[in-house]
């Protein structure tokens, strides 16, 4: 194998986008490929919310990383590193980057601004990773471009006849 990819992942659309493109990079480039969850430690006052808050939080994104590690699994038919580590997104992605050789994420999470094109975390990446970073458009993009794409070589194909 070549290569170490990293995909974030917080269980949105736009991660299990990210998924997907990284897994084909991983198989394009025969790479390592390792899915991350990073969960914020919630802020509350009471000790015990905070506790039964931080258990759920940390429940929710082993099943995110397990699930999205064994779809990974089946497509390449090797195995996923699996990673979920407590902290900031931003912070924590930033730090590991550099042990990876590509860092791939969508282009929002779930904690995303409606009508932002861009996340806080993948924008922040883009200015400080310190390896190539790949930032995959939200699913609703997607389609709407290959539309527009089969639209153009249609009209192209046309106007050739």
């Amino acid at each position: 194998m070549t290569g170490r990819i990293l995909v974030g992942h917080d269980g949105s659309q736009n991660s299990e986008a990210a998924l997907d493109a990284a897994i084909d990079e991983a198989e394009a480039r025969g790479a390592e490929l390792d899915v991350i969850n990073v969960w914020r430690v919630p802020l509350l006052v009471d000790p015990y919310s905070i506790r039964v808050e931080m258990i759920h939080t940390e429940h929710a994104a082993e099943a995110s990383v397990e699930a999205a590690a064994l779809r990974a699994e089946r497509r390449l038919g090797r195995p996923v590193g699996r990673r979920i580590v407590p902290g900031s997104p931003r912070a924590v992605l930033t730090d590991e980057a550099s042990h990876y050789d590509l860092v791939v994420v969508g282009a929002k999470g779930y904690h995303a601004i409606p009508g932002l094109r861009l996340g806080s975390v993948a924008r922040h990446l883009a200015h400080s990773s310190p390896v190539p970073l790949l930032i995959v458009p939200p699913p609703s993009r997607q389609p709407e471009r290959e539309l527009r794409n089969s639209a153009t070589t249609s009209t192209d194909s046309a106007s050739v006849a």
